[in-house]
């Protein structure tokens, strides 16, 4: 599988702990989660939880919780079946 398709980005939150992401993105299924520079970095085995949890709107403490796909490669929703 693409890893385009099963990895998201989110802005670094200083406020947020590796715990608290992976409580918030764990419920969209199996992930991993890490840090790439300024970013957290959410990797799922299923391309389907990756998209569930990118157009999931996500608030914690407040504030709204950003994330996108990777930025090397447009997402083509053909991609998806």
């Amino acid at each position: 599988m693409n890893q385009n398709l099963t990895t998201l980005y989110v802005a670094f939150v200083p406020s947020l702990t590796d715990e608290d992401l992976e409580d918030m993105f764990s419920r969209f299924g199996p992930c991993k989660i890490g840090k790439e520079g300024a970013f957290h970095v959410i990797t799922y085995e299923d391309y389907r939880d990756a998209r569930d949890a990118h157009t999931t709107s996500m608030f914690m403490n407040g504030k709204f919780i950003h994330c996108e796909f990777t930025k090397e490669k447009a997402l083509d929703k053909t991609e998806y079946g």
